[in-house]
């Protein structure tokens, strides 16, 4: 039966290497993208179940299985399975690059705002609360209608039709920070982290706390 550190010495590995194929070699200690398509092709390499770990703005975490530009205007859909979506505005993507342990390297993809999708009646109370709100959910069918969560759980619309082929629930993420880590690294091994303490953190805090453990470690 395998063991969990053999485990986590492949996927460590993997990362490094997926993580070269985007910025070469020597790498930058520090790399930042902007544009949607570069966005994709930087994160697009570590995508897959097991390939990587998402710490999710409001705490939480999963892998990914893909990621694709969104026919939302200046948004990207992050890909789980088939059916799943979360889609994001990004406003930047870094990546952080630890030469001491190249396998705690990290990116930190930063979001813009996202207004509501309309998938929902809102009132001013609702408005207010949407404000303090990271994430909305919804189904999205193939010819753009949007429904409420319970058409989902009855795979249903309200009028009681069933939803049509390739319907797909969306978590639309309205604001924070989304984290891509390997598994096994410093990070994901601490359950705190996934309280999503990343989100109110910049790339070069998050990146200080990892380079001190690791040279703690070293010295031990």
């Amino acid at each position: 039966m395998p063991k969990p550190e053999d485990f986590h010495t492949r996927a460590r590995a993997d990362w490094v290497r997926s993580i070269s194929t985007v910025i070469g070699s020597p790498p930058a200690s520090s790399t930042t993208w902007q544009r949607r398509g570069d966005i994709v092709n930087a994160l697009s390499p570590i995508m897959g179940i097991n390939r990587n770990h998402a710490l999710l703005p409001g705490g939480g975490g999963l892998d990914v299985d893909g990621i694709a530009v969104s026919h939302e205007a200046g948004c990207l859909d992050l890909l789980l399975g088939r059916r799943t979506v979360y889609r994001v505005k990004p406003r930047n993507l870094f990546l952080e690059w630890i030469d001491s342990d190249p396998g705690e390297s990290f990116y930190l993809l930063e979001l813009d705002e996202l207004g509501l999708s309309g998938a929902y009646l809102e009132d001013e109370e609702d408005e207010g609360r949407s404000r303090r709100r990271t994430t909305e959910e919804y189904v999205e069918t193939p010819d753009g209608e949007l429904y409420g969560r319970s058409a989902w759980d009855y795979n249903a619309t309200p009028d009681g039709e069933p939803l049509p082929d390739g319907s797909r629930l969306v978590n639309r993420f309205l604001r924070g920070k989304i984290m891509f880590l390997t598994k096994g690294s410093i990070w994901n091994s601490v359950p705190a982290t996934y309280g999503g303490q990343h989100s109110n953190m910049t790339a070069a805090q998050i990146r200080n706390i990892i380079e001190s453990v690791v040279a703690r470690r070293s010295a031990a």
